[in-house]
């Protein structure tokens, strides 16, 4: 359980966990100093141990195990992209080449795993984590995504029926869609089991077990998401401590009204994260410490800043990567941590560089061209995702039909036409208290911009119609 039990390999539960067992496999965790007593604790029950993990791992530490991680310091393999579900890959496709070797599928009379008939399962995984796709997430994703088009694991269908989503799958609705339901259990479910609910329902057989767990999962993830929004409703309303600097915002529970439940901090500070451009750190009490979760942005580096100020004594712990870090610290000391962290974030940039400014831009383009055939043509070169971000585009010199419409109190819907009539849909996610949102607010009918962002398709009605993710606006 992921409040009472944490985040990583405690000692207690590792040694109860291990008791009567031959192996334990430790994914997702293992690698840093904080976790060496929890494995200790699992190899001193009698249970011989397999790490495989991704985060970037204390180097002097000795491990006699297998200890899996392209992210050590002396792995050669060029493989520290992947997540921990494509370790586990990796991991599984060895270990099926030596047992083939050995001729141990042929000697025991059962047939060897179809490896490929799992790359939907480390798609999903990939496009969750946020990890760059570049290397080898790339073709996971791609024949991930391929694979999951079949429709051959009824958890994900159920899900995707849930979500109202129709036509092809994208990493789109793997990251928005199907990881949060999937996610939701394990953060904020009252009860251990709950944590279960998403491997029950990737392992469902039936289409009606399936759509029963769906739909559990899909409770609890709205409670997740209204545990979220309270956390964004206090910084919004600026209860809570925290600073804001160039490269780097965090968020600390001011004690004020009901308290800010941890399981939601990670995916409040990657809202936040996209909303201000910048790494965000969010921190809800935990007893007598601040513990919280930290998102990036851009190429910031915000796993190798946690660490440097973990080593300098500033936390009590933290890790995790580049995209994403946990942080343990006590509140006499947070913001002495948080502005050190902030530093090393502004150093590890070029002079004049600003990683919340950076938005590559392909080319422009005309209404008239902004067609579901473009759509098409663009997706040949994905998938995109961290590190391999949509195609943006410009429509130059277009005009509002009609003055933004607000969607659901944090959407906004605008209709962008040129001096021929040619019209596209562009729709602002979540702008509602973003720069963009204010900007979109004070625009009227007629009014002469400049908007950019990337392509998306909406398949209402069997319809397929394209429009633009509205990413940011200039005024002419």
């Amino acid at each position: 359980h992921r409040i009472r039990d944490g985040y990583g390999p405690r000692p207690d539960r590792m040694a109860e966990l291990a008791t009567g067992r031959d192996l334990v496999i430790v994914v997702d965790s293992g690698s840093s100093a904080e976790a060496a007593a929890g494995l200790s604790a699992a190899r001193g029950a009698g249970a011989d141990l397999i790490v495989a993990d991704h985060h970037a791992c204390d180097g002097s530490a000795e491990r006699d195990f297998p200890f899996v991680n392209p992210s050590r310091p002396d792995d050669q393999s060029g493989l520290e992209c992947l997540c921990a579900t494509g370790v586990v890959l990796m991991l599984v496709v060895a270990a099926t080449r030596e047992l083939r070797n050995a001729n141990w599928f042929g000697a025991i009379g059962i047939p060897e795993p179809a490896v490929a008939d799992w790359l939907d399962l480390v798609a999903l995984a990939t496009i969750a984590d946020a990890v760059p796709l570049s290397g080898m997430n790339r073709a996971v994703v791609r024949f991930g995504l391929r694979s999951m088009r079949r429709k051959n694991r009824a958890g994900i269908q159920a899900l995707l029926e849930r979500a109202r989503v129709s036509g092809d799958i994208t990493e789109h609705h793997l990251g928005w869609y199907l990881g949060p339901q999937l996610n939701a259990p394990g953060r904020i479910g009252a009860h251990a089991e709950d944590a279960d609910l998403p491997v029950r329902l990737l392992l469902a057989a039936g289409e009606e077990d399936a759509r029963t767990l769906a739909k559990a999962c899909e409770d609890l993830n709205l409670t997740r998401r209204k545990a979220q929004e309270r956390v964004l409703e206090d910084v919004a309303a600026t209860r809570f401590r925290g600073i804001d600097a160039p490269n780097l915002s965090w968020f600390a529970e001011a004690g004020e009204g009901a308290a800010w439940h941890p399981g939601v901090v990670g995916i409040a500070a990657g809202r936040l994260s996209e909303r201000l451009r910048r790494a965000v750190i969010v921190l809800a009490r935990n007893g007598e410490r601040l513990r919280g979760s930290g998102r990036s942005y851009g190429d910031l580096d915000l796993g190798a800043a946690v660490r440097q100020a973990r080593e300098e004594g500033l936390l009590i712990s933290g890790g995790g990567h580049r995209g994403a870090v946990g942080v343990d610290v006590a509140p006499e000391r947070v913001e002495g941590a948080m502005a050190r962290i902030g530093q090393l974030l502004d150093q590890s940039l070029a002079p004049g560089d600003d990683a919340r400014n950076r938005s590559r831009v392909i080319g422009s383009i005309a209404p008239r061209g902004f067609t579901a055939d473009l759509y098409d043509l663009l997706e040949e070169a994905g998938p995109f995702g961290r590190s391999a971000p949509h195609p943006r585009l410009v429509l130059d010199a277009v005009r509002l039909r009609y003055a933004p419409r607000l969607l659901k109190d944090t959407h906004f819907l605008l209709l962008l036409s040129d001096e021929a009539g040619n019209t596209v849909k562009a729709m602002a996610f979540g702008a509602v208290g973003t720069p963009l949102g204010s900007a979109l607010e004070g625009l009227q009918r007629g009014a002469l911009i400049d908007a950019m962002g990337v392509m998306g398709i909406d398949n209402f009605r069997g319809q397929r119609q394209p429009f633009m993710r509205l990413e940011d606006v200039a005024f002419r």
